[in-house]
């Protein structure tokens, strides 16, 4: 029977190691609480052929020994690179109402798109209402805006100051529905060797006679420039 005894408290004290162990590697912090990972490495070893090991370690407790230098990357890596930014929003609003969106690219946020859904004052129920663009363009070149529309019979361009806006109207266009499309040339940065941003917006508006109007909006934002070739 002491025989038995010792090899169960044996046991039990394997049982302890174990679960220490285990609690060890549940507590590890590779990698770190920001997603690094350090490395030790020989630094003359990398200069020679064939390299050098590499030695992953836990700087929560410990460090690099004496004649190794550290080496940290990110486990994630860094964020790729993008070539546009696409947003879309849409819903519903009663008249008198106006609704408003941001313009965002990889360079940041560009302005405001906002939609004003009304009706005629003269009781038709007909349905008006326009769009705004808001720039948030504080440098010297200004911002060059379209909007073009079947449901409008001509075109616009303008020029949009810095921190200023522009606006687009319509009223009483067939079956008060109106499809539009807009583009918008964005020089954030006076550079002349700095590509501007292109925001290209399509979407729609339909007015209901009860007073309201259903909206979409697509919004595709590119921020790198095509290489070109000019022929001859």
């Amino acid at each position: 029977m002491p025989r038995l005894a010792k090899r169960t408290g044996a046991f039990g004290l394997l049982l302890v190691a174990v679960g220490l162990g285990a609690g060890a590697v549940a507590y590890a912090t590779i990698p770190s609480s920001n997603g690094t990972i350090t490395g030790c490495y020989s630094a003359n070893g990398s200069r020679a052929n064939g390299g050098t090991a590499l030695k992953i370690v836990d700087t929560q407790y410990a460090s690099c020994s004496k004649g190794q230098a550290p080496v940290k990357w990110n486990q994630q890596g860094p964020p790729g690179t993008t070539d546009s930014t696409v947003r879309h929003f849409s819903g519903f609003m009663f008249d008198g109402k106006t609704v408003s969106s941001p313009i965002l690219s990889a360079k940041g946020e560009l302005g405001k798109l906002s939609i004003f859904c009304g009706s005629n004052p003269d009781g038709s129920h007909r349905g008006i209402g326009h769009i705004t663009f808001t720039t948030d363009n504080t440098s010297s070149v200004k911002d060059a805006v379209t909007f073009s529309s079947p449901s409008i019979p001509t075109s616009t361009w303008a020029q949009v100051d810095p921190g200023g806006q522009v606006t687009f109207p319509w009223a009483n266009t067939p079956s008060d529905n109106v499809s539009f499309e807009m583009m918008i040339e964005s020089q954030t940065n006076a550079s002349a060797t700095v590509p501007p941003t292109l925001t290209d917006i399509h979407g729609f508006v339909q007015h209901f006679d009860f007073g309201g109007c259903d909206f979409y909006a697509h919004v595709d934002t590119s921020d790198v420039a095509s290489p070109t070739t000019l022929s001859p």
